[in-house]
């Protein structure tokens, strides 16, 4: 890897039938398009992670807990879940609440939840990707205790919806006892009395949940475990996700065939999603927001995006464009706009 060889720069030669000749001399490896998979983990890597539940973590066991919800029906078949409030329940009894070391909750919701324990609202999240994390005492529970849990699907139409949530108490004596959401939590999609979230509060009427394992719509997300994280200080690789219309697109096979190669050629479905897909501009324009709070000058915005992206600094002729479209202190939409343009360079994509 030290050698001269190895160093050369990637060069266009004049056609692909000179390399495979007889008479080819190399000056430098093919330039070679990122593959779907390399493109976004160069996007998470440098600007914004764009994935965050995963088919499979290395060397991270399955884990117990459930996404539950509500069992919406149509003539008695299941449908998936419709927009709305639905309101969630646990007891639970602990026989030496005194002997809690300390308790560690995580909780994330699509699309969003209010979080209760024993009547006391400990918690709230509107994005199903960041999991909350709680600290609690001995304090906070009795022998008979109770989680209780608002959440809500937003939307017009029906979408998948589900409560994710994890309890793991450490006793004084070395004991841990962990409690799961699962199928025998309760639940509801109205309420005809107040005080749901005390423990004398009658639930009969209320029914099972239905509960679905990680894989079902979210994947295992990175950061829901008490264990110190897996992949601290890093992005979840897109070859770990479940294949997706953006990866799709951008050529990842299906691992249901065999592919030795994939084809390099741009094609216009692929520039269309590149220019306009959700997901991607979902991703920018978080990284925009961000970048707007952290640097206010444009120089050093702009020296940022260009480093980070491409490894070099901008050009004269680069700067003075860039200078000419931007403000003095840039918006989150000229900031996007700057990402979008650089991340479509042939210089980042190909290599």
């Amino acid at each position: 890897m030290k050698s001269r060889t190895y160093q050369l720069e990637s060069r266009a030669y004049a056609s692909p039938n000179y390399v495979k000749s007889e008479q080819f001399v190399f000056q430098g490896p093919l330039p070679r398009r990122l593959s779907a998979e390399q493109f976004a983990d160069a996007i998470s890597q440098q600007f914004q992670p764009l994935y965050y539940g995963a088919a499979y973590i290395p060397g991270n066991p399955d884990f117990p807990a459930k996404w539950i919800w509500f069992r919406d029906k149509e003539v008695d078949r299941s449908t998936l879940p419709k927009p709305g409030i639905r309101y969630f329940r646990k007891k639970f009894e602990l026989k030496n609440p005194s002997e809690i070391e300390k308790a560690e909750l995580l909780i994330t919701a699509d699309h969003s939840f209010q979080l209760f324990l024993n009547e006391e609202r400990i918690g709230s999240g509107n994005d199903w990707r960041k999991v909350k994390r709680i600290s609690l005492n001995a304090e906070d529970f009795a022998r008979e205790n109770i989680i209780a849990v608002q959440a809500e699907n937003e939307g017009s139409l029906p979408n998948p919806a589900g409560v994710l949530l994890a309890l793991k108490f450490s006793y004084q004596n070395g004991k841990k006892e962990i409690l799961y959401s699962d199928r025998d939590w309760l639940c509801t999609d109205s309420l005809a009395e107040d005080h749901w979230t005390s423990y004398a509060f009658s639930d009969e009427k209320w029914e099972k949940v239905v509960a679905r394992s990680s894989n079902h719509y979210w994947g295992k997300l990175l950061d829901f475990s008490f264990e110190e994280r897996l992949l601290e200080g890093t992005f979840l690789r897109a070859s770990l996700v479940q294949q997706d219309p953006f990866l799709k697109t951008l050529g990842r096979p299906s691992r249901e065939n065999v592919a030795t190669d994939r084809e390099e050629e741009t094609t216009m479905l692929q520039a269309l999603m590149l220019s306009n897909d959700n997901f991607l501009h979902r991703g920018i324009e978080e990284a925009a927001t961000r970048i707007q709070k952290e640097m206010k000058e444009r120089k050093e915005l702009i020296e940022y995006v260009f480093t980070s992206a491409l490894g070099r600094m901008p050009t004269e002729g680069e700067e003075e464009k860039l200078y000419e479209y931007l403000n003095a202190n840039p918006s989150p939409e000229e900031i996007e706009d700057l990402i979008w343009s650089v991340i479509l360079l042939p210089e980042f994509q190909y290599h």
